[in-house]
């Protein structure tokens, strides 16, 4: 074994160390709270429920470390390329068939840890609506769009002839590209989405969009009741395909003014340009990390020991695809920290053109359906928390 290999295998073990580590700190702080009475959300359901989706992150970096362990350090490239040798088909075809199952067997640990999370956690504390049959269907309908978009896009870098630049070109082009389409495209596969019907609710809206000055292109309603009883909103797309969605369960559970909050929230991320902003910095992001894992491939010898002969782009390509979900949790730290910036702005528009109190009732109601916690370990909440604990943001919400 080369040393090469030892050090990629102590490296993943210590990653997924950290993790583990990082979610025992969540759990132990979220059982204080249950011990000490003071998680106001849900009674002693929350820290019940948030301790067995907190260990859900642990899972699925230890299964996405074992996969990428598997295919560098334990050989499955090399078995790969040795097995699909027989194949009378172009070498650009291997190549693809390569990367398409490296990204498949990922979200096969996606897959696998959803739907334990689906069907053993959310249904065992009553949130899932999900059947078996349509799981089944979700996850077909998402392993064929995969294989269809990364069979696209890994066949467009490979044909540059082994560039890491335009590796980055093509996939954030592919990403803007989907960010565009998927509100009119990909989304309507999952869900059905409906125009907001007239009533109180749309003519809140209609003076909120008066009052701020723009226009409301699209407010739509989807069915989030097939799935979960979780409610939930967001604001999507780039140009035409803008849109605020507010799901079924939360439109049942709020009033009407509180629903015009959440979604005077929504239409704050799109007034600062906030999924703009986002995937420039994501963007930013991938430039660096491909740049930094092409350099380590070209000049510091990467995957020496790790595939037999002289390593070729595809396979390099390959372990990119491996490595990305194992060691991207050194990026959600910078994620995290712009994304809560982000609610914070959204909020603050909310208080100053729509009701911050109507706000601070919805957030409140929110995290009792959806048995969120108000509070979380700092260092936990650092890494993997997009948005901020709502003690602060209800605490920020009162100054304004």
């Amino acid at each position: 074994m080369s040393q090469t290999v030892i050090g990629l295998i102590v490296v993943v073990f210590l990653v997924v160390l950290g993790q583990v580590w990082l979610v025992r700190r969540q759990a132990m702080h979220l059982r204080r709270q249950k011990g000490q009475g003071s998680d106001r959300s849900n009674g002693d359901m929350t820290p019940d429920y948030a301790i067995a989706r907190t260990w859900l992150v642990a899972w699925r970096a230890a299964l996405g470390g074992a996969v990428f362990l598997a295919w560098t350090a334990g050989g499955g490239l090399d078995a790969f390329t040795r097995w699909s040798a027989g194949w009378d088909f172009p070498p650009l075809v291997h190549d693809v068939g390569m990367i398409v199952a490296v990204a498949l067997s990922w979200e096969t640990v996606q897959w696998t840890v959803g739907g334990y999370g689906r069907f053993g956690i959310e249904r065992r504390f009553g949130f899932n609506r999900t059947t078996p049959l349509l799981f089944l269907a979700d996850t077909l309908s998402k392993a064929g769009l995969l294989v269809g978009l990364t069979t696209g896009l890994a066949a467009a870098v490979l044909m540059t002839g082994g560039s890491w630049f335009a590796a980055w070109a093509f996939w954030t082009g592919f990403v803007l590209l989907g960010t565009w389409v998927y509100p009119a495209l990909i989304a309507p596969m999952f869900n059905r989405f409906t125009p907001l019907p007239p009533g109180e609710l749309a003519s809140g809206l209609e003076t909120l969009a008066e009052r701020c000055g723009v226009s409301l292109r699209q407010v739509l309603i989807m069915d989030g009741s097939r799935r979960s009883t979780h409610g939930n909103a967001n604001a999507n797309g780039f140009g035409r395909t803008r849109r605020i969605v507010l799901l079924d369960t939360l439109v049942d559970l709020l009033t009407p003014g509180e629903t015009v909050a959440v979604a005077a929230h929504e239409l704050g991320h799109l007034e600062h340009h906030h999924v703009t902003k986002y995937h420039f910095l994501v963007a930013a992001v991938s430039l660096i990390w491909i740049t930094a894992f092409g350099w380590a491939v070209d000049r510091a010898g990467l995957l020496d020991g790790i595939v037999r002969g002289e390593p070729d782009f595809a396979t390099a390509l390959a372990v990119l695809v491996a490595a990305t979900p194992v060691f991207s949790v050194f990026i959600k730290p910078l994620m995290g920290f712009f994304i809560r910036r982000f609610e914070f702005e959204a909020d603050h528009f909310t208080a100053r053109h729509a009701d911050g109190e109507a706000l601070r009732r919805a957030l409140l109601k929110l995290h009792q359906r959806n048995a969120t916690p108000h509070t979380a370990d700092p260092l936990y909440a650092a890494v993997y928390q997009s948005h901020p604990q709502l003690d602060i943001r209800l605490a920020r919400l009162e100054t304004l």
